[in-house]
């Protein structure tokens, strides 16, 4: 999971109730978690509740659900997934919207 993951990447956090979901950027990876900047404040989220990540890298988007360990007003430290997966291009950007 380290090598998938980058200082500086770019990732959106989805909680469980997702009209909570923010973006935010990655600061730094150690083994077992990183440390997410937040560009909001982290209303509505709970230490140890799991939610979904999604990130782009050079092998497509990334999904992966982990958990926060701590939380310090917008840094939050993310443990290490234990398992992850690429989200497949044509079965995802099929999905109609309705607006």
């Amino acid at each position: 999971m380290r090598e998938l993951i980058s200082k500086d990447q770019r990732i959106i956090m989805v909680p469980h109730d997702f009209k909570y979901a923010n973006k935010g950027t990655i600061t730094e990876v150690a083994p077992d978690y990183f440390t997410l900047e937040l560009d909001y404040e982290p209303e509505g989220l709970l230490k140890n509740n799991y939610c979904e990540f999604y990130t782009q890298t050079s092998h497509g988007t990334l999904y992966f659900d982990s958990y926060a360990k701590e939380i310090n007003g917008k840094t939050l430290k993310i443990a290490s997934p234990a398992k992850h997966k690429f989200l497949q291009r044509r079965q995802y950007t099929r999905i109609k919207y309705i607006m």
